[in-house]
């Protein structure tokens, strides 16, 4: 006959999956409080959805432009990953900002 060892149930293992979750949660909340929070002021790289959503157009249409070489936004490849300097997506929509006035 096989024995098995069964972990001790209780407060111990309850308090370390409690712990564990809240990690995860304010994981998640930071992330997601820094995905916000992104702006053309800052010079940092960010992710194909990162730049859509600052430049209010789909990450489909990116991933196509790239692709094509339409538009020429500058980005950078590390390994497999794609990112946009701010910089950059601040520097293109300025170059395609129609009649705009210095004051």
């Amino acid at each position: 006959m096989r024995h098995t060892s069964q972990l001790p149930t209780g407060l111990p293992n309850m308090a370390k999956e409690t712990s564990l979750a809240q990690e995860t949660s304010q994981t998640q909340e930071t992330s997601q409080t820094q995905e916000t929070s992104l702006t053309f002021d800052q010079d940092v790289l960010t992710d194909t959805d990162g730049a859509s959503e600052l430049l209010h157009i789909p990450a489909a249409t990116l991933i196509k432009w790239r692709s094509t070489g339409e538009n020429n936004i500058p980005y950078v490849k590390i390994g497999r990953q794609v990112k946009y300097r701010t910089k950059d997506l601040k520097s293109y929509v300025e170059r395609h900002t129609v009649g705009a006035q210095n004051i």
